[in-house]
């Protein structure tokens, strides 16, 4: 039996339970195992959860423009959450929820923030005065980071990006034999961003080697550059080099990560989604990024400019020719 930390007493009291947190998806790659086994533990209790990704930004930039989270799709489908509230942007319709979750009269929240504990704290006591706040940290428990990683995809999302796949002439006997290399030239926050024609001439550079000249290169695009990349590959002209976008759901890509062979990727959630997958990866980073620095497979830049320099397509190539995928 796991030990949940939490007295069994108050467990055995409560009907309903608010879990709060700031998740990421590498966050929640960890943490939904705490989840299944507390389901499984206490079938008598509605589980709920509260995500804000945005609490530790400063006031001024908390209700800025902010692109719908690819956390949201997985938590949809995800059946142990009775009901999942995600933080809006919009300032007033935030009003509206922390209203709604006052509403439910929570007695027990769960407070699993790693930074900005005091924040969910404050949070916790302003949508319910009376709730037992509990503060949790399960993303360094061994009980949980020690379990077998997993993403369940539905399958109606794996069909779509293998017809993505027949779209571009490569079936699932093709996808077998030929070697799929998928890249991801953008950070999450588009602090960094690998140029496109950079990412040709690296493709161009690699398939001289005989044992590239019939791999696949599958570039991860931004909806809004599509048809300006769209046009840049045309007028390129490559073999077996395709562009991939995001169009409907965040199980898209984690479909395609799971079909490739191996992955290049920026500091991005696609390098844990490789992970889940144990997927060969190459992380591009700059060299601030110290605690990555015992990972032989990373390449370390000293700056931004370097994105679009030589020495990336150059570090890349004899990378890629190291790794055995």
């Amino acid at each position: 039996m796991i030990d949940f930390n939490i007295s069994k007493d108050i467990l055995e009291k409560t009907e309903r339970i608010l879990f709060i947190s700031h998740f990421s998806i590498k966050d929640f790659v960890y943490a939904q195992n705490y989840f299944i086994n507390f389901a499984k533990e206490y079938q008598n209790i509605k589980i709920d959860l509260y995500v804000d990704p945005l609490c530790a930004r400063p006031a001024i930039f908390r209700f800025s423009d902010y692109k719908n989270h690819m956390l949201k799709d997985w938590l949809q489908e995800f059946n142990i959450f009775n009901k999942v509230y995600f933080a809006p942007t919009n300032f007033l319709k935030y009003l509206d929820l922390k209203k709604e979750i006052k509403n439910q009269n929570y007695l027990l929240i769960i407070n699993l923030a790693t930074k900005n504990i005091l924040k969910f704290n404050k949070f916790a006591k302003n949508i319910s005065k009376n709730a037992n706040i509990i503060n949790q940290n399960i993303l360094q428990d061994n009980n949980y980071n020690n379990n077998i990683l997993n993403i369940d995809i539905p399958k109606k999302w794996l069909i779509s990006v293998k017809l993505n796949f027949l779209s571009w002439g490569i079936n699932d006997k093709q996808r077998q034999i030929k070697k799929i290399i998928f890249i991801n030239p953008f950070e999450r926050n588009l602090q960094r961003l690998w140029p496109i024609e950079r990412i040709f001439e690296f493709i161009d550079e690699l398939r001289v080697s005989e044992n590239f000249y019939n791999t696949v290169f599958i570039i991860n695009v931004l909806p809004h550059n599509y048809k300006k990349y769209q046009k840049v590959l045309k007028n390129f002209a490559k073999q077996n080099t395709f562009l991939f976008v995001v169009t409907h759901n965040f199980f898209q890509l984690v479909s395609m990560v799971k079909l490739s062979d191996l992955v290049i990727s920026v500091d991005n959630p696609v390098l844990t989604l490789a992970q889940v997958f144990n997927k060969p990866v190459i992380n591009i980073l700059q060299k601030s990024k110290i605690q990555e620095i015992n990972n032989k497979n990373n390449i370390y830049l000293a700056s931004k400019w370097q994105f679009k320099s030589d020495i990336l397509i150059d570090n890349l190539i004899n990378k890629v020719k190291e790794i055995n995928y």
